[in-house]
């Protein structure tokens, strides 16, 4: 009869995350997860499976905890411009609130594995596509709303946004200077007040 696991899959894998997020995939041993994960080697890949398939386990409970978190403020009421704005504002607060200087496990995930990861790519390549998707629902909406100019190309702005968030985290690791970080969010800000065409407060 197997037996019963005495740790809780979801705490260990939370503990996973933040080795890959600190550490990245190719510097992070089998036994920096173990000593973490407060398991031993044969729970590991009883439950998990190998490093890679912890790895792909770890960005999915990324995406769901850390990322979900950071796009509800995207569901929340109100208009497209501000939203965006809160958005960043928040994006840039944790760059320059964690010590590490971790960056977004997703982009550092990209440039570290995705060329020679088909699967690690499909994951963060996902991610991507829902940031992207939840940035056109916004804008759509504000399009719908009567707040910006219906000419406005949807699809390339929120590809426009998706490249400044990503531009945005990785500074946040190698030149975090509020003043900078904010810069670039100013100028998606900007880009995307020359299209309102209803001003904040007006009837």
């Amino acid at each position: 009869m197997p037996r019963a696991r005495q740790f809780d899959r979801d705490r260990a894998l939370d503990d996973a995350v933040e080795v890959f997020w600190s550490q990245g995939y190719d510097a992070t041993s089998v036994q920096d997860l173990v000593h973490a994960m407060g398991v031993n080697r044969g729970s590991l890949y009883d439950t998990f499976g190998r490093k890679h398939d912890l790895f792909l386990a770890a960005l999915a409970r990324y995406d769901e905890t850390v990322c979900e978190s950071a796009l509800t403020e995207l569901d929340e009421p109100g208009r497209a411009m501000e939203k965006v704005r809160l958005f960043f504002d928040g994006v840039i607060r944790a760059g320059l609130d964690d010590a590490e200087r971790r960056g977004c496990l997703f982009v550092n995930s990209a440039t570290e594995v995705a060329a020679h990861d088909p699967a690690a790519r499909d994951q963060i390549n996902g991610h991507v596509r829902r940031v992207e998707q939840a940035f056109a629902k916004i804008l759509g909406e504000g399009i719908a709303a009567g707040e910006l100019d219906p000419d406005l190309d949807v699809e390339a702005f929120a590809g426009f946004l998706i490249g400044t968030l990503i531009g945005i985290r990785t500074l946040s690791r190698t030149d975090p200077r509020p003043e900078k970080l904010n810069a670039i969010a100013q100028v998606a800000i900007s880009a995307l007040a020359d299209r309102v065409i209803q001003p904040v407060g007006a009837d």
